[in-house]
């Protein structure tokens, strides 16, 4: 395990030290210890998610809160001449709700071609671009990454390329790219960037690859690989060039 795999992982670590004894942590607890510069790094992650919960012990939300957001679509939008006050204080309601109701969730961006190959590619290399790629579930047994994946509603029944499939598995993600759900497994491979398998129901994008052709394509810094079988429609996305996704299928 490298310190990028490390960091992700660790990501997730609960700043009450619930997961000390979690197997999921082990190894990168164990990366931590004998490394100055990633210790330095945890220590910082650990304070920061120790500032946010505290400060979140600390909110009183209004008892009505959830009526008027549900129906806040409804509201009639407020004047400028609105009080200055309450700004602050909503918005540190509102911003206190999306942390509470957005663990493991993507906030999603609209893409300029939903439901498209292009589309697709360009919103995962803009999560690459703002290191917003996380796990739902983190694990490397591959029965209990598509359990999970089954679990919230994505594509599990799928085929993993015989090469890549042989890499260890981290975990995995359910993420919504327009009206597309999508699988997310996550796969450490060895001397190189992770790469992220995302696995998406072939009828439901415009234009997938056809049947027995792999493209190839690049975003910034991303380079993809994707294919297609009868139901899924498959890419393959990691920071290093084409032929080395190549070596992985």
């Amino acid at each position: 395990m490298n310190n990028e795999s490390a960091k992700m992982i660790l990501s997730a670590y609960r700043p009450n030290g619930a997961d000390a004894n979690a197997p999921a942590f082990a190894e990168a607890l164990a990366q931590v210890q004998p490394d100055p510069g990633l210790a330095h790094w945890f220590a910082e992650e650990r304070a920061l998610d120790e500032q946010m919960y505290t400060a979140l012990q600390t909110l009183r939300l209004p008892a009505s809160l959830k009526n008027s957001l549900l129906l806040s679509a409804e509201l009639p939008r407020l004047p400028a001449t609105c009080s200055s006050w309450l700004k602050p204080v909503w918005l540190a309601i509102a911003a206190s709700v999306m942390l509470l109701l957005g663990v493991g969730y993507f906030a999603l961006r609209p893409t300029a071609r939903p439901g498209t190959l292009a589309g697709v590619t360009s919103e995962v290399a803009q999560m690459y671009a703002e290191s917003s790629i996380s796990l739902g579930s983190i694990t490397s047994n591959d029965e209990q990454i598509r359990h999970w994946l089954k679990d919230h509603g994505a594509p599990h029944d799928f085929a993993v390329p015989a090469k890549l499939a042989r890499q260890q598995e981290l975990g995995c993600q359910v993420i919504d790219i327009g009206s597309l759900k999508v699988s997310l497994i996550c796969f450490q491979i060895s001397g190189q960037p992770m790469a992220h398998l995302l696995v998406i129901d072939r009828s439901l994008l415009a234009d997938p690859p056809v049947i027995g052709q792999t493209v190839y394509m690049r975003d910034g810094a991303v380079s993809f690989a994707s294919w297609s079988d009868t139901n899924r429609t498959y890419i393959l996305a990691s920071e290093v060039g084409a032929e080395d996704l190549r070596k992985l299928l």
